[in-house]
Formats: C-alpha cells, structure tokens, sequence
C-alpha cells in the first residue's frame, strides 16, 4: 500500500516497540484501548489525516481484556457474567482505515 502524502497517516502504535523503519507517519503511543476511539475521533477533525494505522489489532484486544475484561470478571466475581476474549474473533494483526470524502 503506497501513500502519496505520508505525513497525513495517524500511526496508533499499541504495542511497545518502535517502528523497523523511518517514516513521516504522525505516531501515537496507545497505553489504553479508549485512546483508539479518541484518536479517531480526533483525526475526523483534521483535513490532513487520509489514513489511520492501528498497529496491531491482537495487541489492542489483548490489552483491552486485560484492562478492562480481566478486571471487571474481577470485580463480578467471575461467573456471574461471562466475558469471553476478545482474541478469539481476530487474527488481524494491522487496520488500516483510509477515508474516501
């Protein structure tokens, strides 16, 4: 997938690594699934994003469920309400959203 303006690609990188290669992406560091809505919501409101990259979408579930499933089985005492993994309907590892207007 080539990009004619890569500066206009949100990179959301949940995963704690840099990177393998330089590029003009605007990079962000998502440290809570909620981020991701917030970012792209935000990028709605900027013209020059054409392209959001959520870099990887298993490490997102994987820390949604362990912020938020893991922790609210918890505090349900687990039973009481099932809450199944997130991982077992993806095997996704990169979304890429591209707006068309």
């Amino acid at each position: 997938m080539a990009f004619s303006a890569p500066e206009g690609v949100m990179f959301l990188n949940c995963e704690p690594k840099k990177l393998p290669f330089k590029s003009k992406f605007q990079e962000y560091s998502i440290t809570d699934p909620l981020q991701v809505v917030e970012a792209i919501e935000h990028a709605e409101t900027m013209p020059d994003i054409h392209t959001i990259v959520i870099d990887t979408a298993t490490f997102l579930f994987d820390m949604y469920e362990s912020q938020y499933v893991i922790v609210q089985q918890t505090l349900w005492q687990r039973g009481v309400i099932m809450l199944s993994s997130l991982n077992a309907y993806s095997s996704t590892t990169l979304i890429a959203v591209r707006r068309t207007s």
